[in-house]
């Protein structure tokens, strides 16, 4: 699958993080529009994301502080990237690495899925695809989908993913509980890792 729009969300200081990221993917797509998140005091969320922000209904103790930031900024791009007629968009945070078999991983990726899950916290123990093995796993997990680390979603899935948020904001990893659950969607997951959580705490909390 060739995506057309790549986004990396970053936090707005981390400057060295931001280059990082940068140097680590310029052979594989140096086009990849990057959305920092702006560390927020509770008080002035609403400066920051506009035009959605007024229109967006928080239902869920669990949406505050970093974990709403994090929710806006998913949901923003995506929003975005939908309303703006894109077909598909793949989506990462900045402390996620991208393991040499990634790039090959996201042509191999079916053009007819809707969304693709390349980590989740199920991931953890499984081991690094060397490009041989059958990567794609039809039959995806019905829970343990913790992560807005790594992922892809078609117009379809944008479009599900935006009504649920719609619905009532949920930190920002919930909405694909129930996404992997819809028939009407074509979901995948990895049967190996591709990328991993690099070796220091994100600063960018989704639900975990």
């Amino acid at each position: 699958m060739v995506f057309e729009e790549v986004y990396c969300i970053t936090l707005a200081g981390s400057k060295e993080r931001r280059a990082s990221v940068k140097e680590e993917l310029e052979d594989w797509n140096p086009k990849i529009w990057y959305t920092c998140i702006k560390p927020l005091d509770g008080s002035n969320v609403h400066t920051l994301y506009t035009p959605y922000y007024d229109n967006i209904k928080i239902t869920s103790p669990k949406v505050y502080n970093r974990v709403l930031d994090c929710a806006i900024n998913h949901y923003t791009i995506i929003k975005t990237a939908y309303l703006r007629g894109v077909e598909n968009i793949l989506i990462f945070e900045d402390d996620i690495e991208l393991l040499p078999t990634f790039s090959r991983a996201v042509e191999e990726t079916p053009t007819n899925v809707d969304v693709v899950k390349y980590w989740c916290t199920s991931y953890e123990n499984k081991p690094i695809w060397d490009g041989e093995q059958p990567l794609y796993n039809k039959e995806p997990p019905l829970s343990d989908t913790c992560s807005t680390l790594c992922y892809g979603l078609s117009r379809k899935g944008m479009k599900a993913y935006i009504e649920l948020q719609d619905k009532g904001l949920q930190p920002a990893d919930m909405p694909f509980v129930n996404l992997l659950k819809d028939k009407s969607l074509n979901c995948i997951t990895l049967n190996y890792k591709v990328c991993k959580p690099k070796g220091f705490k994100s600063q960018i909390n989704g639900n975990c």
